[in-house]
């Protein structure tokens, strides 16, 4: 047998496919979460000028300007997208949407704290302090990403603004004192606000991807678990020379896949919050959202069982793991992920799924934080792919030229061995 098996191309043909997986799981996970800060383009942060400028009786200072202006014009790359906002008030509603990252705020006093600073008869200067509004319901990745530019943003303003103050300083021959010596040399500081916050058994941020990922699983190990009892079932019938219809087998498929999405949405989501204690706001919110993207997990499985029969294992593996996971946007923000993942984020319901988590878990279900969105592809995924294993059950029973378990891509490799058994005979 062995050596029949080698000497078949079938044979080989599986090899191949074999090392094309392992290459295709390398290219995956390697591929989108190896170099994060490389493939950094376009982070989303915010800021926000309050600054009212500051009349010093010879020159209207606006510091706050020069610093929107340093932001939002040409930048020498594109790791940071900076956008100008209007309101404090905007800037905290855009964030708690995960519009944003983080955002940095200008204070009204800012051109008149640092205009003091070079002043010498000012008695007691103070630095001019921005806020850095943080996001931490965005990830840990994301949100440590976004907090340490923007804190390096403000850094390099405390530079160029101290170079600035000295020229003046210089320029009037003023002395100062150490105290205030030292105060010119660090004139901005920053301020961390933490916006949106996480509680302890959160994952730091990350419980929302980890869930999203148990769902996944559970869904789809389910399906294959009681495709392979019906399919068991079939070929008893089939023995027994007694015949059973795709659809019959279809609507089986149905009524016990989407049972098995209630009861894996509800123990998933007992484990998750009632043992293990996972943080949220509403659970049972959460366990009916959880049931929702189960189903089309299992709907989208139902389809690849119908379509690719015992190969649907296969394809649904690299759907919803091998390229749903990176493209996710769960471990690592679409900003850090190379275009190709970036392109596959908008298609794959793994996204939506870790997006309305997200908003359910951190963001008090905000509908525009990915909650709203959610509640639409979903239901399209589970009916869609409801929709289109009734069509390929209903053609294989209508050409009725397959056993009823069978999907295309297994009568096609089952020909291939028949033919090629035939040809060693």
């Amino acid at each position: 047998m062995i050596l029949r098996l080698v000497k078949d191309k079938l044979t080989w043909i599986f090899l191949i496919a074999t090392a094309l997986m392992a290459l295709l799981m390398t290219f995956s996970y390697l591929g989108a979460f190896l170099s994060p800060v490389d493939n950094t383009h376009n982070l989303p942060l915010a800021v926000v000028n309050g600054d009212q400028g500051f009349n010093t009786g010879q020159q209207t200072l606006n510091y706050g300007q020069q610093v929107v202006a340093q932001l939002t014009g040409p930048q020498a790359n594109d790791m940071l997208k900076w956008s100008l906002l209007d309101k404090r008030e905007l800037a905290e509603a855009e964030l708690k949407q995960n519009k944003y990252y983080a955002v940095l705020v200008i204070p009204t006093n800012y051109s008149a704290a640092l205009a003091a600073i070079a002043n010498p008869t000012t008695a007691q200067p103070q630095a001019a302090q921005v806020e850095i509004l943080t996001n931490l319901a965005a990830g840990t990745l994301a949100g440590s990403q976004a907090q340490a530019a923007a804190q390096a943003v403000v850094a390099e303003l405390a530079r160029s603004t101290s170079s600035q103050l000295v020229e003046s300083l210089a320029a009037a021959g003023a002395t100062l004192a150490p105290q205030r010596a030292a105060l010119l040399g660090n004139p901005v500081q920053a301020k961390i606000v933490p916006l949106t916050t996480i509680g302890t058994h959160s994952a730091r941020g990350m419980s929302a991807f980890y869930f999203a990922l148990m769902l996944t699983l559970s869904g789809f190990i389910g399906t294959n678990i009681l495709g392979t009892l019906i399919d068991i079932y079939s070929e008893q019938r089939h023995r027994k020379k007694l015949k059973i219809s795709s659809m019959r087998i279809f609507y089986a498929k149905v009524v016990l896949y989407g049972l098995m999405a209630v009861i894996a949405g509800v123990c998933v989501t007992w484990m998750a919050v009632g043992l293990l204690g996972m943080d949220t706001p509403d659970w049972f919110t959460l366990g009916l959202f959880a049931i929702l993207g189960t189903l089309a997990v299992a709907a989208v499985s139902l389809f690849f069982q119908t379509a690719f029969g015992r190969l649907g294992l296969l394809v649904g593996i690299i759907f919803f793991t091998i390229l749903g996971v990176p493209a996710s946007g769960g471990a690592y923000p679409v900003q850090m992920i190379p275009g190709f993942w970036q392109f596959l984020y908008n298609l794959l319901p793994m996204r939506y799924l870790t997006d309305g988590i997200r908003s359910l878990l951190f963001l008090g279900g905000n509908q525009e934080a990915g909650l709203g969105m959610a509640l639409v592809v979903l239901p399209a995924y589970a009916i869609s792919g409801i929709l289109l294993a009734w069509f390929t059950s209903y053609q294989i029973g209508r050409r009725n030229s397959w056993e009823a378990a069978d999907g295309l891509v297994d009568q096609i490799i089952e020909h291939a061995v028949e033919v090629d058994a035939g040809a060693n005979q």
